[in-house]
């Protein structure tokens, strides 16, 4: 499912062995919600928002929660180059890559995310599907490309079983995690 209207929402689909993104969002969308979603075996992120320099505004005001992402090839729900993105409540269980992942990402000619918050999600088994790919972190934030990353906030995330580290932060941002 790729989108681009506004605003849209993606509601209780359920989306598996897809041979690229499960749901992509791009193209300058705003007020997008991605809500209740079942994703299975995507062949690379399960949920992407990705906002290219040539798209002719920046993604904004998404939310995805309540989704389900099992088995992907790549991420399970990636912010590269969003701004005012809210990932929540989520359940990733098994990535080839990293589980939740908000980056620049210089060699797609993305935009710098902004303003990403990342809570209460459930992060199982990151890096742990094969062929792993890329870092195989619970969640990972990478910027300072073009410049810093602003305004991510990482909360209440459950990370169980990383292949790697359960959090990886190479930009500016405040972490918290929840005990169990």
């Amino acid at each position: 499912v790729q989108t681009c209207a506004l605003p849209i929402s993606i509601t209780g689909c359920k989306i598996k062995g897809s041979k690229a993104d499960g749901i992509f969002n791009t193209g300058g969308c705003k007020r997008v919600s991605v809500v209740g979603n079942h994703i299975e075996s995507s062949g690379d992120d399960g949920i992407s928002v990705v906002s290219y320099l040539a798209d002719a505004a920046q993604i904004e005001d998404v939310s995805i929660s309540g989704n389900t992402v099992l088995n992907s090839l790549a991420r399970g729900i990636t912010n590269i180059g969003g701004k005012n993105v809210t990932i929540s409540s989520n359940t990733i269980n098994g990535t080839s890559s990293s589980g939740v992942l908000i980056a620049e990402d210089s060699a797609a000619l993305s935009r710098i995310p902004q303003n990403t918050s990342v809570t209460a999600n459930i992060i199982t088994n990151a890096g742990q599907t094969l062929p792993r790919v890329g870092n195989q972190y619970g969640v990972e934030l990478a910027g300072q490309v073009s410049g810093p990353i602003l305004g991510t906030v990482i909360s209440n995330n459950v990370i169980k079983t990383p292949y790697q580290r359960g959090a990886c932060l190479v930009s500016s941002c405040v972490f918290k995690c929840k005990h169990y």
